[in-house]
């Protein structure tokens, strides 16, 4: 009976860690929006605040740049507000980034 405990155990500690790895998602942001893109901000969709700025530089129209999102807990969906320098933003909700891992993001 002791041994079923601790493996009843063991596996109830080992599962939460599973969920708890984080997984760095890349994917490309294309700029078909004919002005330059100055901010993308982020984060998961169950969290109200903006992150960070995501980009190191600005991606000008016709242009795309690489980002990475370190995705924790299994959250996939994500929201984003993207700036431009002509003061405009737009706001994209639930975003899946499990399904944009390694593909290319058209901003249009």
């Amino acid at each position: 009976m002791r041994a079923l405990t601790a493996a009843v155990f063991a596996a109830a500690v080992l599962v939460p860690s599973a969920f708890a790895q984080n997984k760095l998602i890349t994917f490309t942001i294309d700029n078909e929006t004919g002005t330059t893109i100055i901010a993308v901000y982020t984060g998961p969709s169950t969290d109200p605040n903006w992150g960070p700025n995501i980009l190191s530089g600005y991606v000008y129209t016709g242009e795309a740049l690489e980002i990475s999102i370190d995705e924790v807990y299994g959250e996939c969906l994500y929201d984003f507000l993207i700036e431009f320098d002509d003061g405009t933003s737009y706001e994209e909700y639930q975003v899946d980034i499990c399904v944009l891992d390694g593909t290319e993001w058209i901003v249009q």
